[in-house]
């Protein structure tokens, strides 16, 4: 059973070139932390810091989801968010939610 959302990020630093990105993968787990692979849940997403989301998606096939909104629906347990830096310097928070699942975050550093 989902209890809570799980947030990896492919680097922890970031240039803070306006240009950098980080790709995060946000995953729906279990109690005892196991993705679970048929998990479909609408997660919505919150950013702080000198960054901004760029881009949203799963690997569903045949979804008609925004790539661009800040929410999207999990495939096979997983969804994935991709955050730009601006050219300040700073922490930025990613946070992830999903109804009544346990919230995740996920500080990256713009440098």
């Amino acid at each position: 059973e989902p209890s809570a959302l799980r947030i990896k990020a492919d680097r922890q630093a970031i240039a803070s070139d306006g240009q950098d990105l980080s790709f995060l993968t946000v995953e729906v787990v279990d109690k005892e932390g196991t993705r679970l692979p048929f998990a479909e849940e609408l997660v919505e997403f919150n950013i702080e810091g000198p960054g901004k989301i760029v881009g949203v998606g799963s690997a569903r096939p045949n979804s008609v989801e925004s790539f661009q909104h800040l929410r999207r629906t999990s495939f096979e347990g997983r969804c994935i968010v991709i955050v730009k830096a601006t050219e300040e310097t700073g922490d930025i928070s990613l946070s992830a939610s999903s109804g009544a699942l346990e919230s995740a975050t996920q500080i990256i550093s713009a440098r």
